[in-house]
């Protein structure tokens, strides 16, 4: 409200009032007196946002019926409407995050191809190479909440053979903005997400240290910091709470401990030659009640046994899963924890992929041979996605591939080539599924 319009207002009242042209002086200090605040504060009000649009909705409230409302109020309220269509817009370009476990929408598929990180879509379509560095980058890995990804980097000329020396790589989920987590870990292990994505753990040996299970920020803020003094320990794999990690230890244990590693325990009771999925050292249900492993018993030259286990945390003893199977190994829970799924021995053709329901007892199989290599299911649940080392007809050893199967074993598999990837170099698990906001 300017000065101008403050005094044509005070003109237009004291002609209603019918004031003489020349008042006594009293009357017009008296009017003043109680008029000039009034216009003070009108005039503060207005500096602000808020006290011109309660100002003119005031003023279209004394609006008479069938008159044009003030172009002020238009234009305010044009302002108001075209802010709350930013304030939808920026939410709706927000990525919704699916939780860290349970059923979720089926994002990209990371895969190794010619010992680089490839993505593809989740029908296994457009594939695109993500990672171009020298040397092997293997085991790729997507963050719970689907927005990171991580793999392991070995340089140029290294080999599996005697010992490898690797570094750990977090990057966006396309693969951009890499950086290095660790470096220079010796017998470097898989990369482990915590469920929050905040921390990713692993095992090996830093700076000539005993081998040794590490956690670091996934961002590289802070250097890798040992989590447990336990010797030999590998492979550290997060309970679903985020709380404990599930780690080996040689010989032939299973622990859990707290994240900061207090409160060890071991909890497979039998006496196993070794303990381990080709994935990782075992699987936490969904609801962490359970682990779901891999143990061998007897003689490796002679009869020896290798079977699928269940084992909880209240000290029961673990529970043999695949019965009368030959061989079987590398269980994965399904997304809601109904189902496990794991390589079984078949005909001579490869391991089949058989399914069980949570407390073991076995489903169904589903159609083809395979290898012998962790099997993963699809974040929705209705696809397994496995590894075939010795594809086609003649099941001969050749450049492995990746194949997605209906686990209602209705739609035919899926094939994805990973040339170059031959039996000896191929990475243990088949593949790392992106989880999305259903």
């Amino acid at each position: 409200m300017t000065d101008a319009r403050t005094d044509l207002q005070l003109d237009a009242l004291l002609r209603r009032l019918d004031i003489p042209a020349e008042p006594a002086a009293g009357f017009v200090s008296e009017s003043l007196d109680g008029l000039l605040p009034i216009a003070r504060r009108a005039r503060a009000r207005d500096r602000g946002f808020v006290g011109r649009l309660l100002r003119d909705l005031r003023a279209d409230r004394r609006t008479p019926q069938g008159a044009t409302p003030r172009l002020a109020l238009v234009m305010t309220l044009l302002v108001l409407a075209l802010l709350a269509a930013l304030v939808v817009a920026y939410i709706g370009s927000e990525r919704r995050l699916p939780p860290p476990f349970g059923l979720a929408a089926n994002g990209t598929i990371a895969y190794v191809n010619d010992n680089h990180v490839f993505l593809a879509s989740a029908d296994g379509a457009e594939p695109r190479q993500v990672t171009f560095d020298g040397g092997r980058q293997v085991d790729p890995t997507f963050s719970r909440d689907g927005t990171r990804l991580a793999w392991r980097e070995y340089p140029p000329g290294s080999s599996k053979r005697p010992i490898e020396i690797g570094d750990v790589v977090a990057a966006d989920a396309d693969g951009s903005n890499a950086i290095v987590i660790a470096s220079q870990v010796t017998v470097l292990s898989h990369v482990a997400w915590s469920p929050d994505g905040q921390y990713v753990a692993f095992s090996g040996s830093i700076d000539g240290s005993p081998e040794s299970g590490w956690i670091a920020p996934s961002d590289g803020s802070a250097p890798p910091k040992a989590f447990t003094t336990v010797a030999e320990a590998w492979d550290p794999v997060w309970s679903p709470d985020g709380s404990r990690l599930a780690i080996g230890t040689y010989p032939r244990g299973l622990l859990v401990m707290d994240r900061d590693g207090t409160h060890v325990r071991q909890v497979n009771h039998a006496a196993f030659r070794e303990i381990g999925d080709r994935g990782a050292i075992a699987e936490w249900s969904p609801d962490g009640s359970q682990l779901a492993f891999t143990g061998i018993k007897g003689d490796p030259d002679a009869n020896y046994s290798q079977e699928v286990y269940l084992v909880g945390l209240d000290g029961s003893e673990e529970r043999l899963v695949s019965l009368g199977a030959q061989r079987a190994r590398d269980a994965s829970w399904s997304p809601d924890g109904s189902m496990l799924a794991y390589m079984h021995s078949g005909i001579g053709l490869g391991p089949e992929v058989v399914l069980s329901d949570s407390s073991g007892r076995m489903l169904r199989a589903l159609p083809g041979y395979y290898g012998w290599y962790q099997p993963i299911w699809s974040p929705d649940g209705t696809k397994i996605v496995v590894t075939d080392d010795r594809p086609g007809p003649e099941n001969l050893d050749g450049p492995a591939v990746r194949v997605i199967l209906d686990v209602a074993g209705e739609a035919p598999p899926i094939v994805i080539p990973a040339a170059g990837v031959v039996p000896e170099d191929v990475p243990d698990w088949a593949a790392s599924w992106q989880r999305l906001a259903p």
